[in-house]
């Protein structure tokens, strides 16, 4: 089993990788992505999915880098 720290790192080499199918697999297929600086929240899969792709279009070369993860405990 991953820690929490690992998993992070996966989901952040798989968002600059642009891999979005590897992104959706973090997620439970009826998850609900509350956004901070959106009106609602995503709901499932799909719209998630879709999120990712419009994403990815509006900024291409976007990306993030870890420069301080800690974890504490599982």
């Amino acid at each position: 089993m991953s820690s929490p720290k690992e998993i992070l790192k996966k989901w952040i080499d798989a968002l600059n990788d642009r891999d979005i199918d590897t992104l959706i697999d973090y997620y439970h297929p009826e998850a609900i992505n509350d956004r901070v600086a959106a009106e609602s929240p995503l709901e499932g899969w799909y719209s998630i999915k879709a999120d990712f792709i419009s994403f990815f279009t509006a900024f291409p070369n976007s990306y993030a880098k870890i420069e301080n993860l800690m974890e504490h405990g599982e």
